[in-house]
């Protein structure tokens, strides 16, 4: 949990690497999320292994940032991982999640996951199987 030194807001952050496609997990999580709600803000970012652009089902409740909106690649793992022989998630699978609060795409953002969704110029591999996913999150109830 994280507390703003000059507003107080308090933000709750919790990191996921879910299976995809278990509605039981996500329940889970949401309801971990949710057990202290004093928070202010509530981000939930991972590896979701869910295309929720596809699915649909993205946490009740919770603002998500769609790439839609922007010049960017719709997927967050790199062409090769999105090949029939693969079994994990395909598609955006990388996402964050904010309850109390709004995820945005400010230039910083659309750089960094430019600048991240290729591959490593001296090796032509990917670094990881997904790029960079990040957003600017602003708090309902004013600037932290």
């Amino acid at each position: 949990e994280l507390r703003a030194l000059r507003t107080k807001a308090t933000v709750r952050v919790l990191c996921t690497h879910q299976r995809g496609g278990k509605p039981e997990q996500m329940a889970d999580l949401i309801e971990y999320a949710e057990i202290d709600p004093a928070s202010d803000c509530t981000v939930i970012c991972g590896d979701f292994n869910e295309d929720f652009n596809v699915t649909g089902k993205h946490p009740a409740g919770y603002a998500w940032a769609n790439r839609g909106d922007h010049d960017l690649s719709m997927v967050s793992r790199p062409d090769h991982k999105q090949g029939d022989d693969q079994t994990s998630g395909k598609g955006k699978v990388d996402w964050i999640f904010v309850k109390g609060g709004t995820v945005e795409y400010d230039d910083v953002c659309v750089r960094g996951v430019v600048q991240t969704h290729v591959a490593c110029p001296e090796t032509f591999q990917w670094p990881s199987d997904h790029g960079l996913e990040c957003g600017l999150v602003k708090l309902n109830r004013g600037s932290v």
